[in-house]
Order: C-alpha cells, then sequence, then structure tokens
C-alpha cells in the first residue's frame, strides 16, 4: 500500500483543481491552491 499525500499544491482554482483539492483534504492532506 502506498502511502498517504501529507501536502499537495494544486496549480489552478478551476473546476478540476477545486475537485482534486476536495478529494485530497477530504483524505486527510494539506492542499494549497494556486491560481
Amino acid at each position: 500500500m502506498s502511502s498517504p499525500i501529507a501536502r499537495a499544491t494544486i496549480i489552478g482554482d478551476g473546476a478540476m483543481g477545486t475537485l482534486c483539492s476536495l478529494l485530497l483534504a477530504e483524505h486527510g492532506s494539506r492542499v494549497t491552491m494556486w491560481g
């Protein structure tokens, strides 16, 4: 099993960036959006 992502930076705050950020945050990742 792979280790979880602790921190993520999403470049782009459109629909896909928002969706990825929400999914990562719901699973415990700390997310920064930049766009």
